[in-house]
């Protein structure tokens, strides 16, 4: 049995607990719906087009560590969950996708923490780092699960295109709440697609085919 399988079947407690239905859906709504209030409350549509999401919340610290916990806490459950399912551990590929996941939480973690908002720099890098570092991380599953399945790569190409107009556009036009609503919304969609519809669903000898044929290309 080779380590990709093994882990597949004999998750822990917490593990199962983490990625669990109720608690990935929960979070990724609790941080979808979160996102969209700080963007849009008051002056929905002008505000979005004229301030960064950052410029008005500043000096709302509370705000900002429950969306970073919410954000946080939603991307990482939820692509373990999908991990999980897709039987992507164990490998080189897998492991450089898991560390993306951990490194793009601690730039997330620096852009919420951070209560000095006029260092500008310093929130615009974090904020830029940690999408673009967790999206590596859901891209590399993706394209994993891209093996077995056209519809993958379907998803993939969507997301990349999506999140480089969202990208195109912040280093453009600057940093606007509008377009700081693309790339979360659409990662955000993407997981809830994978996740909880069927039609993303592989057959469970597909997942474990694919997984030996990446553990023999990536063996430790």
């Amino acid at each position: 049995m080779n380590k990709t399988t093994e882990s597949i079947k004999k998750p822990n407690l917490f593990k199962r607990f983490i990625i669990s239905d109720l608690w990935c859906l929960s979070l990724l709504l609790a941080a979808l719906i979160w996102n969209l209030y700080l963007i849009y409350q008051n002056d929905p549509f002008l505000r979005a087009l004229t301030t960064a999401l950052r410029n008005y919340n500043m000096d709302k610290y509370v705000y900002s560590l429950i969306w970073g916990f919410l954000m946080g806490a939603a991307v990482f459950c939820n692509v373990e969950k999908l991990n999980h399912h897709l039987g992507f551990v164990g490998t080189r590929f897998a492991k450089v996708a898991k560390a993306f996941l951990y490194v793009s939480l601690f730039f997330l973690f620096t852009n919420c923490a951070i209560l000095e908002h006029d260092i500008d720099l310093v929130h615009s890098f974090s904020s830029m780092l940690f999408a673009f570092i967790a999206m590596a991380s859901l891209v590399m599953s993706l394209i994993y699960a891209s093996v077995r399945s056209i519809k993958y790569v379907i998803v993939t190409l969507i997301l990349l295109v999506l999140f480089y107009l969202s990208a195109l556009f912040l280093l453009e036009l600057s940093p606007k709440g509008i377009w700081e609503t693309f790339p979360i919304t659409a990662a955000f969609i993407t997981l809830f697609l994978v996740n909880f519809t069927d039609t993303f669903k592989l057959k469970k000898a597909g997942a474990q085919k694919s997984g030996k044929l990446f553990h023999k290309a990536n063996r430790v």
